[in-house]
């Protein structure tokens, strides 16, 4: 199901849901910087395949949403808009765990949504997020692991990673988003 969702300064979130039966939690998506969720097409199914909802979202100036890059009024509002899609997959189950899951600037801005809702989500996975060593981001970057040590907690390979986002991004891009 794909959509859209306010933010707290009246733009449109464009979001797509992938749900499964059954799920084990919901992990909700931020792409990274001059990207859109459409690059992520492989990584629902990947995850749906082992039980779990996935939640993708273009970020604030990119893809689908409304709400123009050059406008950012600041950096929190890219975890405020966050915050607005995990409540939206919290209100529709509340009894899943929800992982905020991010990829360069998706994982900066995963990264201040944890700082700034520490109590909100289970947990998070930050890939590549460009985090200098400040203070504030010592407590997140010292008690990191791997993707494969967290899928493998999760239940699943390091390999279900590696089939999400291999092969050639552009022709994957461009089957899937005609």
């Amino acid at each position: 199901m794909d959509g859209t969702l306010k933010t707290y300064d009246n733009y449109d979130i464009y979001y797509q849901y992938h749900e499964v039966e059954n799920a084990k939690a919901t992990i909700v998506f931020s792409h990274g910087f001059v990207e859109y969720s459409a690059h992520y097409s492989r990584l629902a199914p990947m995850f749906n395949a082992h039980g779990y909802n996935v939640f993708k979202y273009d970020v604030r100036g990119h893809g689908g949403t409304t709400a123009p890059l050059g406008e950012l009024k600041h950096f929190q509002d890219f975890a405020d808009d966050l915050n607005v899609c995990v409540t939206w997959v919290q209100d529709r189950d509340s009894s899943l765990p929800v992982y905020t899951m991010g990829f360069s600037l998706g994982g900066m801005i995963t990264a201040v949504y944890g700082i700034m809702y520490p109590y909100a989500i289970a947990g998070q996975i930050l890939l590549g997020p460009g985090l200098l060593p400040q203070p504030q981001f010592r407590e997140i970057t010292e008690s990191s692991i791997s993707i494969h040590e967290f899928l493998e907690l999760m239940g699943t390979s390091g390999d279900l990673w590696y089939q999400a986002i291999s092969g050639d991004g552009f022709a994957v891009c461009t089957e899937t988003c005609k």
